[in-house]
């Protein structure tokens, strides 16, 4: 009597012993994949100076990716760029005076002398002048971007334009790696698309293992229990599920047939900008992961906007489309403006060394019904000393008026994947060349 009961024991229990025990390997080998998994296309911009457009806004810094990050990131400031320095002194004081510990101190005295040697603070300022403001706001030294906002992210931006000489040189040699790898780097791209092959593997494995599990379990019954309202096995399968979706998300793949043929080589890509629109870029891709797509020497065009009194151009502006924090940096005019009022027309001329795009102007008109915004669109593109006229509403109100164009920057761009297509290859692959210039150069015959 005494082996029957615990034969019966043993077997409602082992369906769930068999699952805690693959439960405990799963989370230990997914925590150990999770803590040393960085994404590969963040750490080709780790350290560097990036511009990261965050819905309308964009922040400025050193880019700083971290292992189980779900392909997060956060950028830190420079220093002549940091937010409210005058509050991150105040905390350092308070917490030396309340503590009176040296580090405080420390830290708060070499940031004086750094922010004075940036010209951020006068030299005459000593932390005995300084006040301590509960309502002052607070500093700002870094923006963390979390997984949750990757949907949010439009793209990571390296401008060249922000670049030393000795950053540039290192990105073209990097450039040149990837149109001719070497033989150890082309090896090791092949292995690591090899492991990727074994990580489906084993998530396909997993994923049977734990379907296979979950009907055992569901079909095991307490006596005089039914099995629907079992609430154990419910349980279970909803951590089990929840489980293999963590797991298979690490050890998805990142390898894609149709992309590593194209690394190293030029490609149209279409992305949704900031303002909505769907753009083409040309670009080298240098790489690829799960969440982001790397690619290099891209002429990327900016939209700016600017106001003008008559032919003066309103203090303030041009400036970007979004607002950017951690880069105080004053933008270069770009356009010289002729109104004439007895005309109704302004024609604009490119002062700036590079091409840029007059999309529209827009005005305010007097109507029966109140004042309201007007289009008045132009879509022509300037070269370095070129002009474009428009012919202003004669219900025009005022001589101010806002006008919308593109410049162009050469930059190196991370897009997430959710806002890039790669629409195909901007040339022909060498080992292709040939043989399609061999069919367009034989005769062509009509069959009847």
């Amino acid at each position: 009597m005494q082996e029957v009961f615990a034969f019966d024991i043993w077997q409602y229990l082992a369906p769930l012993f068999y699952i805690i025990l693959l439960g405990l390997i799963v989370s230990l080998f997914y925590g150990i994949v999770e803590y040393f998994t960085i994404d590969r296309v963040l750490k080709k911009f780790s350290g560097d100076s990036v511009l990261v457009v965050l819905s309308n806004e964009a922040y400025f810094g050193k880019l700083h990716p971290f292992p189980r990050s779900g392909g997060g990131f956060e950028i830190f400031f420079d220093v002549e760029n940091i937010e409210n320095p005058v509050s991150l002194l105040a905390f350092l004081y308070e917490n030396y005076k309340e503590t009176g510990d040296e580090k405080f101190l420390e830290e708060a005295e070499t940031l004086i002398k750094e922010f004075k040697k940036k010209n951020i603070l006068p030299e005459s300022f000593t932390l005995k002048e300084l006040r301590i403001n509960p309502w002052y706001p607070p500093s700002l030294v870094s923006r963390k971007v979390f997984s949750t906002e990757l949907s949010n992210v439009f793209g990571i931006f390296r401008f060249k334009d922000l670049l030393s000489e000795e950053e540039r040189k290192k990105i073209w040699r990097e450039l040149a790696v990837a149109y001719d790898p070497p033989f150890y780097l082309r090896a090791s791209r092949k292995l690591s698309n090899s492991l990727s092959y074994v990580k489906d593997r084993v998530g396909s494995y997993f994923s049977s293992s734990t379907q296979m599990l979950q009907s055992t379990l569901m079909a095991t019954s307490i006596p005089g229990v039914p099995i629907q309202t079992t609430t154990l096995s419910t349980d279970i399968s909803k951590r089990l599920q929840d489980m293999q979706s963590k797991i298979l998300g690490t050890l998805g793949t990142e390898y894609d047939g149709l992309l590593e043929n194209a690394i190293g080589r030029l490609v149209t890509v279409e992305v949704k900008d900031v303002e909505g629109e769907w753009k083409k870029y040309q670009g080298v891709l240098v790489e690829y992961s799960k969440k982001y797509i790397l690619v290099y020497d891209v002429d990327y065009r900016i939209q700016m906007i600017t106001k003008f009194r008559g032919s003066e151009e309103v203090s303030g502006f041009p400036k970007p489309y979004f607002n950017i924090y951690g880069l105080h940096m004053k933008w270069e005019k770009n356009l010289e403006a002729t109104y004439n009022q007895q005309e109704g027309t302004v024609t604009f001329t490119n002062t700036s060394q590079y091409p840029l795009k007059l999309e529209k102007l827009q005005v305010t008109v007097q109507t029966s019904e109140g004042d309201k915004l007007q289009d008045v669109a132009i879509g022509a593109v300037l070269f370095p000393g070129e002009k474009a006229s428009a012919k202003l509403p004669e219900n025009m109100k005022g001589d101010e008026y806002t006008v919308y164009y593109e410049i162009s920057r050469e930059a190196d761009i991370i897009w997430p994947r959710s806002k890039v297509k790669v629409l195909g290859l901007g040339d022909y692959p060498a080992d292709l060349l040939k043989t399609i210039l061999t069919k367009l150069s034989r005769p062509h015959f009509s069959v009847k």
